[in-house]
């Protein structure tokens, strides 16, 4: 499957951040806030901004743990 070779994590932050914003507005619209709409939108960029790099491009990736269990293996016949 080709989408296997593809990192998706730029297309899903460029299709996020509008839908972010939109949802910024949306909610300030809804609620009748008397914040400045500019405002909304530079900490809504912001938030998804350190959120998407933390979560998927921050200290999860890459991570490998190697577990060793000693064990004593004995066949015998039945």
């Amino acid at each position: 499957m080709i989408l296997a070779y593809i990192d998706l994590r730029p297309f899903l932050f460029v299709i996020g951040l509008p839908v972010v914003i939109l949802l910024a507005l949306l909610g300030c619209w809804i609620a009748k806030a008397r914040i400045v709409k500019w405002k909304a939108v530079l900490f809504s960029t912001a938030t998804f901004a350190a959120l998407f790099g933390f979560f998927l491009y921050g200290p999860f990736i890459g991570q490998t743990e190697t577990r060793e269990h000693i064990m004593t293996w004995e066949i015998e016949p039945t």
